[in-house]
């Protein structure tokens, strides 16, 4: 596998999944990723050079601890990187993202590196929440419908207003 490799777009379950290349070589802690990778972080291919620092500012505020751990766990004992995090790109939409990675190794099987893809999860993500969405609306609007009835025989019944109704 190499980052400027195999890049496509494939259905999972019906939502068009994105995925690139990365690799980190430890010497050095040098990257380097696919035009795939480089547009889910909202630049074009070749237009910035990764680096950790690079990628990390790009996790979410509530991932990047974890990640940021994970890479540095990953550099100093040689285990390869996989997570399932959020990543913000530099317009500042969210990308749900699962990376998963081997070890790298040389020729005369050291451990050089890790290497892997990133998936771009998202489409999964929101679709999966909209199906979500669509099955307990139905129960939500049962249950506001009941609110306001109950709502509207307190406010007769005690002659209080929508918002004391709501309290009570």
């Amino acid at each position: 596998m190499h980052p400027s490799g195999h890049e496509a777009m494939e259905a999972v379950d019906g939502a068009p999944q994105s995925f690139g290349a990365f690799r980190l070589f430890f010497d050095g802690e040098r990257w380097e990723w696919s035009g795939d990778v480089a547009r889910m972080h909202g630049y074009a291919p070749g237009e910035v050079l990764p680096t950790t620092e690079l990628i990390l500012s790009h996790k979410h505020p509530d991932d990047a601890p974890a990640v940021r751990e994970r890479v540095r766990h990953t550099l100093s004992s040689g285990d390869p990187f996989s997570s399932r995090h959020r990543i913000i790109d530099t317009a500042g939409a969210v990308h749900h993202i699962i990376v998963v990675a081997d070890r790298m190794l040389s020729d005369d099987h050291e451990v050089i590196g890790t290497e892997g893809y990133y998936i771009d999860i998202t489409e999964t993500v929101e679709s999966e929440v909209r199906q979500s969405l669509a099955e307990t609306m139905p129960d939500v609007i049962a249950a506001r419908e009941d609110i306001d009835r109950a709502k509207g025989v307190l406010m007769f019944v005690y002659g209080v207003s929508a918002d004391r109704a709501v309290d009570i």
